[in-house]
């Protein structure tokens, strides 16, 4: 069953470890958070980068305004793991 989520002003769906619709700053994105290596948050300025670095060397770049999208987005590669 897909879990909506919300991440900005975006409701992404997440079902089976694929994220749909995630904004980036090339467009909305679906991402495998099974094959997310490494999720980097840079220093906050008036708004925070966060890189999804993937298995294949791509590199998605999430925009974080509210400064949450960091915590959904680790806790959604970690229940990929499980």
């Amino acid at each position: 069953m897909a879990q909506t989520i919300a991440i900005g002003e975006t409701a992404c769906k997440f079902s089976k470890g694929i994220l749909t619709n995630l904004p980036t700053q090339t467009g909305a994105s679906t991402i495998d958070m099974s094959r997310v290596t490494a999720i980097v948050r840079h220093l906050p300025r008036e708004r925070t980068n966060i890189d999804l670095h993937m298995r294949n060397g791509s590199i998605f770049v999430v925009v974080d305004v509210e400064g949450a999208v960091y915590d959904k987005l680790v806790d959604l590669m970690i229940s990929t793991r499980d």
